[in-house]
């Protein structure tokens, strides 16, 4: 988690992903933060580690992207809400 602190750190993605592997709820804000990066990649995966996390705290967020320019970010943000069971509750 505080490799995501450095803006201009590589293999966000990767980071991201790898804890949504881990599957921490502790590392779920760190991973949220990400749902506004500048770069797509970076969202969808940050959607996708949420999704394995299993935390809905983040469910406005997620919901936001649900409109996202980026198809695989909309993707990614319906499948984690739809799996953390807040789908259509905002």
């Amino acid at each position: 988690m505080k490799a995501l602190e450095d803006p201009s750190g590589v293999a966000r993605r990767e980071l991201l992903l790898a804890l949504g592997e881990i599957g921490d709820s502790r590392a779920a804000e760190a991973v949220a933060r990400n749902l506004y990066h500048d770069q797509p990649e970076v969202r969808a995966a940050a959607a996708t580690a949420l999704q394995r996390i299993g935390t809905s705290a983040q469910a406005e967020a997620l919901d936001a992207l649900k409109s996202d320019y980026y198809r695989r970010v909309r993707e990614a943000a319906s499948a984690a809400l739809a799996k953390g069971g807040t789908e259509g509750t905002r």
